[in-house]
């Protein structure tokens, strides 16, 4: 911590500093007002590394939700959000490297109501993807919101991320997954946006755009059954 603790009103929080991380596991905040957590915002690194994990590893019970801010830099892949009321931005000049094997920002299965937003999420693929051998490229993905064919997360927000050059680029699976994908760019990938193994509440998707190169495939639904997709984008194929 660099700067300051600012109390932002009754029972809230906002820590503003470099790295933020608790001493050990059992140090967390726990709060009946909101928590926001301001990261890489003083004495700035271009390279956050786990700084967003570590943030998350700070956050115990808080009835108010809370909000981590990213400040400019790359950061590590491998985010896990398994808290509920959690809230990623990074005001679109934050950037996770994904690279082979790897998952930008995973959603766990018990984690309602996370939003994750104005992230560019960069991965490994370095030639447009009608020149890509995909059997060889391995695995790599922007955000996945976990779950199985008896769960998933609800109330999920996706919005507004530029996920670029990876093999897919948002996956939702799970039975009971609801939320929405919004205004995002997904831009060079095999498979832009995925839905499987859905059995649950509605969810929306609207708003998506490719730019110049496009995807392989833009939206996937994937053994979901019929009727659950609220809104879907023009084109969206059911199978």
């Amino acid at each position: 911590l660099q700067t300051a603790i600012n109390s932002t009103g009754p029972g809230s929080l906002t820590l503003v500093g470099r790295h933020l991380s608790a001493a050990s596991g059992a140090d967390t905040i726990t709060l009946a007002g909101a928590l926001t957590l301001d990261v890489n915002y003083v004495n700035t690194s271009a390279t956050g590394g786990t700084w967003i994990n570590d943030a998350l590893g700070m956050v115990g019970s808080v009835a108010g939700g809370t909000t981590i801010n990213l400040g400019a830099g790359t950061y590590s892949a491998g985010v896990s959000v398994n808290k509920a009321n959690v809230t990623i931005n990074g005001h679109n000049h934050a950037e996770i490297s994904v690279g082979t094997g790897q998952t930008g920002v995973t959603i766990g299965t018990s984690a309602n109501n996370v939003t994750i937003e104005n992230l560019e999420i960069a991965g490994p693929i370095a030639a447009d993807y009608e020149d890509v051998n995909w059997g060889a490229a391995g695995s790599s993905t922007g955000i996945v919101v976990a779950g199985t064919t008896s769960t998933g997360s609800s109330g999920f927000n996706i919005k507004n991320n530029d996920i670029h050059d990876i093999r897919t680029g948002i996956i939702v699976q799970g039975q009971s997954a609801s939320g929405s994908i919004t205004g995002n760019t997904v831009e060079n990938t095999k498979g832009g946006i995925l839905i499987q193994y859905n059995d649950g509440s509605p969810y929306t998707i609207a708003g998506n755009s490719e730019s110049s190169v496009g995807d392989e495939y833009g939206i996937i639904l994937n053994r979901n059954t019929a009727g659950h997709v609220a809104t879907a984008e023009a084109g969206a194929d059911q199978s």
